[in-house]
């Protein structure tokens, strides 16, 4: 059984509100068949348990309280092997979470592994004991440090920097590849900043080809605040300078040949990427 269901009065409480908001919301979203709540499967008890029109399975798994990897990885592989996707969604307020952008949060051990599982995302929505209050968010955490620590390349250990996503829908998608997993059809966020982050750089690319100039410019170092300064307000700082610093370690569209501390345009040593015009437009452009 749940863990949660043998909390005290009120952790029961949201868990049972919990659980009713899911039941009555995800049938006008999805298309299906049977939703249970409370619904067994051999050992395990489902907080909520739907069936969909196009055949697949889900179990919705409802949590107030840190669970260890172990009991997390342990009820997923089942759901996986009886062919079930599995969606786990935390009640914000018992993990200290709000529906907003923040820098300096911890984590706690379960957070850090459902943000690897669901690439780069956790579902919350906040409850106490007088009830609903928030509609379902996700948080998707970028590596956080102190602004004078950046020389050293050091990251804060146990803090992340947020940034806060609307579910605006409910409506499930499933993916299968270690487990299954349900998730909800939101935007990767990560993704999200690199494409725009990507048409920032093409264009510096093309304003550069387009100088008048009796020498081919084939490459372009630009400052890495100049592009944080751009994307700071929608993504804050630490996300955009996590895409730009892990870009050559991912295999998309964003391709940076160094990021690192060198001279700009202006001959000031500052921390910049260094790109290849080739690489962000046609080489008959130039």
């Amino acid at each position: 059984m749940n863990a949660d269901s043998k909390g005290s009065k009120s952790q029961s409480f949201e868990h049972m509100r919990m659980k009713l908001y899911f039941y009555e919301n995800i049938p006008l979203t999805n298309e299906v068949t049977r939703i249970e709540e409370e619904y067994k499967i051999e050992d395990q008890i489902v907080d909520v348990y739907a069936e969909l029109k196009n055949g697949k399975k889900v179990a919705i798994e409802i949590q107030h309280s840190k669970i260890s990897y172990t009991t997390l990885i342990e009820r997923t592989s089942k759901y996986t092997k009886r062919g079930i996707y599995v969606l786990w969604i935390l009640n914000g307020n018992s993990f200290n979470k709000i529906p907003q952008n923040q820098d300096g949060i911890r984590l706690s051990n379960l957070e850090l592994h459902l943000h690897k599982m669901y690439k780069g995302r956790v579902y919350y929505v906040n409850l106490d004991s007088k009830g609903l209050l928030s509609a379902v968010y996700a948080l998707s955490y970028a590596p956080y440090f102190n602004l004078k620590d950046v020389v050293y390349k050091k990251k804060a250990r146990s803090k992340r920097s947020v940034y806060c996503q609307q579910i605006e829908s409910l409506g499930l998608k499933c993916t299968s590849k270690k487990y299954k997993l349900a998730m909800f059809r939101d935007t990767d966020v990560k993704f999200q900043c690199e494409t725009e982050i990507y048409n920032i750089l093409k264009k510096y690319c093309r304003e550069t080809s387009r100088l008048k100039s009796n020498e081919k410019q084939n490459f372009l170092i630009i400052p890495v605040i100049k592009v944080i300064s751009l994307l700071r307000e929608k993504y804050g700082f630490y996300l955009v300078y996590d895409v730009l610093k892990t870009s050559r370690n991912n295999t998309n569209k964003l391709k940076i040949i160094r990021f690192g501390f060198m001279k700009d345009r202006e001959n000031k040593v500052r921390e910049c990427i260094k790109l290849s015009l080739a690489d962000y437009i046609n080489t008959d452009e130039y």
